[in-house]
């Protein structure tokens, strides 16, 4: 065991003070709803038809399916819920096949837990496929149906999977507030808060614009003319983001109150005001006459400005307000300098696990196929009725994060316990007939449709629920039934948090090298801003992306590992991958003013150029380091650039610090 002797109690704590904390933006009312309607009117339809286990194996594939289809983007979604579909159909049929084998069962968890712990190199989407296709040969496994009828089996699977699609486009091509929508409100709140902020390092968070071009390479379909308003608002993000911060530089430096503070002032306010009126426009309010209003206003100030000298920046940041108001008006296309950025290719596996490692990924599908055959043996060992839910168990617990393995491992016990609780007092105290037993079975999966992503304790409690329900209505016998998940669910559980503590995955194994690539990916940048942006300006923001994206992978996996520190025996020290991660984001505010500068057409000095392409090299030569590298010390007590500052700072943090004090002296380059 290689956690700490806190490790225990640190975790149950963590999960306990999970248990009624629910995260409101993730709740899923509305498509539960839908989703839940997949499920009841397939059992419904059976009962009606005398074909009880025909509807019940519909219902169950719906219900697999509709989990499959908590994913970002739309068309994704769907992608990811048509493979579920024919996954989840194709592995009940062979789960029930080989429900009397323990041999050819052993082997077959075996070959399916390394298929569903290697999709994770593939994205979140490939993986949840082959968790769902897990659950459907678990439960096939008990369902008992002769070969005779193997072909309904999986043509009830199929439909109902399938159901579950049509009622989920239906949700999607109904919804008022999609994710693209959020995503772009959520950018354009963190450009006004930005403005109104006098502090140089609180740029917006990187990881919010990532977020929204995501949702725009798979946005909501048959929106085509908000499509493109969001993607012209989306590049219009970008150049606010950058003039804001070319603009926090010019404030520090001595010359600044040529730019006079009552106009930055002014027009802080002012694109405040303008990032209000896009985020009411992402929520769907169209206040039209208050955006006349402030394209009035800032085309006032544009002309009182425009005499003015040292007020370039101000001007561009102006031209950029008055075209974000243009687009929310609908008066005329956006005015960019730069070219419109053609759509990008759609591929609902191109988001890689958030570790970035292939030793991860391995050493997590190894581990799920053994804790899954254990599970397999356990449940037959002990002779308990319905050992599917064993496995079953271990396939939704068993995580590549060490830390949610143990705490999902957790709450699924304790959510079992409840659930099972629960619906066997209802069911033996009101003994409710079928009709009252499918409305149960409705009100329960909504639930766990509702608070999946919410609240994992209450999804467990609602799962649960759900199966002992169906379970009913297919004949058994509630006591039974309750007595035989507890047991299973805990052996299950149990079997997966033991193995994360004997075979673990930490998310910061991989960190440095992580970084590194960080690195590598900011100096591409650098080197081609200083050398080639003005002849390929569309090669440059695709650069830019990549940087971006790393690094907020970094921040994302960094984070994670703060959390999972208090279980490890030896925590890795991170010290040195925080350091530098704060001086990239500084840096990158630098890197965004002088985009800035090669966007408003001012000719960048010979020497700065130079300066630009050597701090790459420089940080290119040295990335391949950073795990090597001692901590970064604090030289904050210390001037820039002063012969102290220059003793402790080690060769791979100096471009940081040069950059940032060169970038420092913007208004040298205004003068050009």
């Amino acid at each position: 065991m290689r956690a700490n002797s806190s490790a225990l109690s640190t975790t149950i704590g963590r999960a306990v003070r999970s248990t009624l904390r629910i995260d409101s933006s993730a709740l899923s009312l509305r498509s539960g709803g839908f989703a839940t309607l997949g499920v009841i009117v397939p059992l419904t339809t059976g009962f009606l038809f005398h074909q009880v286990l025909v509807g019940a194996v519909a219902a169950i594939g719906a219900l697999l399916v509709g989990f499959a289809g908590f994913q970002r983007g739309y068309r994704g979604r769907i992608v990811t819920m048509l493979l579920a579909a024919v996954a989840v159909a194709v592995s009940l049929v062979v789960g029930d096949t080989i429900h009397t084998q323990l041999p050819t069962s052993v082997i077959a968890y075996l070959v399916l837990g390394l298929l569903a712990g290697g999709a994770l190199a593939f994205g979140e989407s490939a993986s949840t496929i082959g968790i769902q296709a897990i659950v459907a040969f678990a439960i096939g496994s008990g369902l008992g149906v002769p070969s005779s009828q193997w072909l309904s089996l999986m043509l009830a699977g199929s439909l109902g999977g399938i159901l579950q699609i049509l009622l989920t486009t239906i949700a999607i091509l109904t919804s008022r507030a999609p994710m693209e929508c959020r995503a772009l409100g959520q950018v354009y709140a963190s450009l006004g808060r930005y403005a109104e902020s006098p502090l140089l390092d609180r740029a917006p968070n990187p990881h919010l614009i990532s977020v929204l071009q995501d949702s725009l390479v798979d946005p909501q379909p048959f929106r085509a003319r908000r499509t493109a308003s969001l993607l012209e608002l989306t590049v219009s993000a970008e150049n606010l983001r950058s003039q804001l911060a070319m603009l926090r530089v010019t404030q520090t430096q001595p010359g600044a109150s040529q730019l006079t503070a009552p106009a930055t002032n002014n027009m802080m306010g002012l694109t405040n005001a303008v990032c209000q009126q896009v985020v009411a426009f992402a929520r769907g309010h169209h206040h039209v006459a208050r955006w006349r209003s402030l394209k009035q206003e800032v085309e006032q100030t544009q002309g009182l400005l425009a005499e003015q000298p040292h007020a370039r920046v101000l001007l561009q940041l102006l031209s950029d307000l008055t075209a974000i108001m243009n687009i929310l008006l609908g008066l005329e296309t956006n005015q960019l300098r730069r070219p419109a950025r053609t759509r990008q290719s759609f591929n609902p596996f191109d988001r890689a696990f958030s570790t970035s490692s292939k030793s991860v990924v391995s050493r997590h599908a190894i581990r799920l196929a053994i804790a899954l055959v254990a599970s397999d043996i356990a449940v037959h060992l002990l002779g308990v009725g319905h050992g599917y839910w064993g496995p079953m168990t271990v396939a939704l617990v068993l995580r590549p994060q060490n830390v949610s393995t143990i705490e999902r491992g957790l709450l699924r016990i304790a959510g079992t316990v409840l659930g099972v609780g629960i619906a066997t007092v209802i069911i033996i105290a009101l003994t409710p007939p079928v009709a009252a037993m499918i409305v149960l079975v409705a009100i329960v999966t909504w639930a766990g449709f509702a608070s999946f992503r919410a609240n994992y304790f209450f999804y467990s409690i609602s799962i649960t629920a759900v199966v002992v329900a169906l379970f009913v209505l297919l004949g058994a016998t509630a006591t039974t039934i309750a007595v035989d998940r507890l047991i299973d669910t805990l052996v299950g559980g149990v079997i997966a948090v033991i193995i994360a503590f004997v075979a673990p995955t930490w998310i910061s194994d991989p960190l440095p090298a992580l970084v590194g690539s960080t690195l590598l990916a900011q100096a591409s940048f650098m080197e081609f801003l200083g050398t080639h942006w003005a002849k390929n300006e569309v090669h440059g923001y695709m650069l830019l992306e990549t940087a971006r994206r790393k690094r907020v992978l970094a921040i994302e996996t960094l984070n994670a590992a703060a959390y999972e520190a208090p279980l490890r025996k030896n925590p890795r020290d991170t010290t040195r991958e925080r350091e530098l991660l704060v001086q990239l984001d500084r840096s990158s505010l630098a890197l965004l003013a002088i985009q800035s500068l090669s966007a408003l057409g001012v000719p960048i000095g010979p020497e700065r150029i130079r300066e630009l392409v050597q701090l790459a090299d420089e940080i290119r030569n040295q990335a391949s380091s950073t795990a090597s590298c001692p901590p970064v010390q604090n030289s904050s007590t210390h001037p820039v650039g002063s012969h102290e500052t220059q003793q402790i700072l080690s060769p791979l943090d100096l471009p940081f610090e040069v950059l940032r004090d060169a970038c420092k002296n913007i208004q040298v380059l205004l003068a050009y």
